[in-house]
């Protein structure tokens, strides 16, 4: 499959929710233990009829305090969703957080969220009007509360879907994405979460969509993902792109 999303729930365990894969998309939730290098289909134990999520693509998903939260994606027929859903692990149940209300985040895929501090950072994606730098910070409440949700300022980076987000250190980083007309994104944009302010840095090779970035010593690692019509390297056997930090 293509377009889920993989966070870690505990130190040796990591969920992997939807996905598409051949027109076919996926709404399942599975876990990997590391421990036990297992798989385990998580089958909820609502009662039947309870609402779930809608199965979904290019979404974004993350983890706090033993739930992960989904937001977002492509739905079947290229349906644009804005829903924010919850899945409690120690309840075994979904939940769907501000259910007929505004949507939170708005409708968008291809977007991304990083986490400081237990403050979730989500940027861009693709939304009714196209490509975006929506730019959000969200605190999880504690229980059945909705999160907080504040815009921030996206400065002067270009709207973008499909690129890649970290955080490290007092900085939240962006790198590549694509634009409304397939113009692929390059060079590095950071956010001072201090300051508030961003910074941009051009970094050569660094033209990216749909890859998956992360600090390492010395810069930043990006591995997979594409370029046009051609892939980045990152397949087992290859080497990953090192960008230097500027």
């Amino acid at each position: 499959r293509l377009g889920h999303t993989a966070a870690l729930v505990s130190p040796s365990r990591m969920a992997v929710f939807g996905g598409e894969r051949n027109a076919h998309l996926f709404g399942d939730l599975q876990v990997f233990d590391f421990s036990t290098s297992e798989w385990t289909v998580v089958s909820p134990s609502e009662p039947s009829g309870h609402a779930r999520p809608r199965a979904r693509y290019d979404h974004v998903a993350f983890v706090h305090a033993g739930e992960m939260y989904v937001h977002g994606g492509l739905a079947a027929g290229g349906e644009i969703l804005g829903d924010l859903w919850a899945f409690d692990f120690g309840k075994n149940e979904w939940r769907e957080v501000a259910p007929g209300g505004p949507a939170l985040l708005g409708r968008r895929f291809g977007h991304t969220v990083a986490e400081r501090d237990g403050t979730f950072y989500v940027f861009g994606g693709y939304s009714d009007a196209g490509p975006t730098s929506d730019f959000y910070s969200l605190q999880v409440a504690n229980g059945t509360a909705a999160p907080v949700v504040q815009k921030l300022d996206s400065g002067a980076v270009e709207p973008r879907f499909a690129h890649s987000s970290f955080a490290e250190g007092d900085s939240v980083h962006v790198v590549g994405g694509n634009d409304d007309d397939n113009n692929q994104k390059g060079g590095l944009w950071s956010y001072n979460v201090l300051s508030g302010q961003w910074s941009s840095t051009q970094i050569q090779d660094s033209v990216v969509c749909e890859a998956s970035a992360f600090p390492a010593t010395g810069g930043i690692v990006v591995s997979g993902g594409s370029c046009g019509e051609a892939l980045v390297p990152g397949e087992l056997g290859t080497p990953l792109l090192h960008l230097p930090k500027m």
